[in-house]
């Protein structure tokens, strides 16, 4: 059932309208004699399409449709003006005001019988189909924020504490939800840690990410070596994305003194003793997904007393197109300025880095860093 309010001073120019378009099924009909009048029942009824007299005496039309943009309860009613003949200027204003169609009066035998139902009939068609979009868009949006929400305690910001490590990250989505995923844990003396980025962006990525996770820990359960797992969860997402989606990734696993790490396309990550100036882990390798069959390589470095390490997604390099040689450059500065806050300030630590490579624009891609202790 539609609602049609029509405002207009003149009882007369009512009772015409509503006798003219009154064998319109499906309609109930409601009148206003005045503008203020024609917003109080907008606010209490659900009111389909308003037909607006644009020369009232309190309140004229204008001041009508200014107060409707203003409240969003009502911003998306379509409105129906209408004014004498002479006052085209006037109807002009109001459809740059945005209304959705008008009439002139005085109404002629052709405007009551064809016109002006066929206007009030396209006005509450478009409405319907508005209302329905927006009905959807609300759901998806609610179902969006119900994943973001899931997607923020699957990734986490807070710190990870396990006996031969510990990992504090920070994870940034251009939308709603994002690709980008990191992850450590402890297994007997082993510690690992990963971070993986998706390739676009959105709910599909997001999805894959859950199960980058996933089979992150299934493949550490079931025993092997970091680019063995690489090479692993290559067979598996391989399969699932058929090469339509595809994800760098980096696995680390410290124990006995030694980190042992393999890359797949992943950015290079920083790697620093406390005795020494921050290194770069790069390697030339593969994303995951891409191929059938891809063969990772391993390489080591010994982690003495204690050693950092920060990862990060191609997110923080897309906002300022940083090439990775001044990445490094940068990065090796910024870590020396806050070298002074480890341990114990990590969330600082992250946050210097996000200031000084993201600017305060919206963002163009996912952002994830990590830093993670070594012991």
């Amino acid at each position: 059932m539609w609602h049609v309010l029509v405002a207009d001073d003149l009882p007369v120019n009512r009772t015409l309208l509503i006798k003219v378009l009154g064998k319109m099924p499906d309609v109930v009909w409601l009148e206003a004699a005045s503008g203020s009048e024609a917003l109080e029942i907008m606010e209490k009824e659900d009111v389909d399409l308003l037909m607006l007299d644009l020369l009232m005496p309190d309140m004229d039309g204008f001041q009508v449709m200014q107060a409707m943009r203003a409240k969003r309860s009502l911003q998306h009613i379509p409105i129906l003006v209408h004014s004498a003949v002479q006052d085209l200027d006037s109807i002009h204003q109001a459809l740059g005001m945005g209304a959705y169609d008008y009439f002139t009066k005085p109404l002629t035998p052709e405007q009551m019988k064809y016109i002006i139902p066929l206007k009030v009939r396209n006005a509450l068609d478009s409405y319907g189909v508005q209302k329905e979009l927006r009905r959807a868009n609300e759901l998806v949006a609610r179902e969006l924020r119900l994943a973001a929400a899931f997607q923020r305690r699957l990734v986490g910001e807070e710190k990870r504490i396990c006996t031969n490590g510990s990992l504090v990250g920070l994870y940034l989505p251009c939308q709603m939800i994002g690709g980008d995923v990191y992850d450590c844990l402890q297994v007997g003396d082993a510690f690992w840690v990963m971070m993986a980025d998706v390739s676009g962006h959105g709910m599909v990525s997001a999805m894959v990410a859950s199960m980058v996770k996933l089979e992150f820990y299934h493949c550490v359960m079931r025993g092997g070596s970091p680019a063995e797992i690489l090479m692993q969860m290559n067979a598996v997402f391989h399969h699932l994305t058929e090469g339509d989606v595809f994800l760098t990734a980096f696995v680390g696993q410290a124990s006995d003194g030694v980190f042992r790490y393999a890359n797949a396309g992943h950015p290079n990550p920083a790697w620093w003793r406390e005795d020494a100036a921050p290194d770069f882990l790069g390697q030339d390798s593969l994303p995951l997904g891409l191929f059938a069959e891809a063969v990772y390589e391993e390489e080591t470095c010994p982690i003495k007393d204690g050693a950092w390490l920060l990862l990060y997604t191609d997110g923080l390099l897309t906002e300022g197109n940083w090439f990775q040689a001044d990445v490094k450059r940068r990065l090796t500065s910024l870590l020396h300025d806050c070298r002074d806050w480890l341990p114990g300030r990590e969330k600082e630590v992250l946050e210097y880095l996000r200031q000084a490579f993201l600017a305060e624009a919206e963002l163009k891609d996912d952002v994830a860093m990590a830093l993670v202790r070594l012991e």
